[in-house]
């Protein structure tokens, strides 16, 4: 959903910063680690509780892209 969706990224909003997961993350995007790896360390690391997914779940609705439905119905068709 992130980027795609909406403007914000998730594991962005649930880390807050933490320098440990923007690392990751870049690792990731490198090639040097697998995005298999990086989702369940960086979840590891953050350890989100309810209230953190309850506000996530408000921004995605809030930063919603304006082709947000019309992505979800190609992909729906595909």
């Amino acid at each position: 959903m992130d980027s795609t969706l909406a403007a914000i990224e998730g594991i962005d909003f649930l880390a807050g910063g933490n320098d440990e997961v923007v690392n990751l993350t870049n690792l990731a995007m490198n090639g040097e680690l697998s995005i298999d790896e990086v989702y369940g360390k960086r979840l590891d690391l953050i350890r989100p509780s309810i209230s953190d997914l309850e506000r996530l779940a408000g921004e995605y609705k809030s930063h919603l892209l304006p082709d947000a439905a019309e992505v979800v119905s190609t992909l729906q068709g595909a």
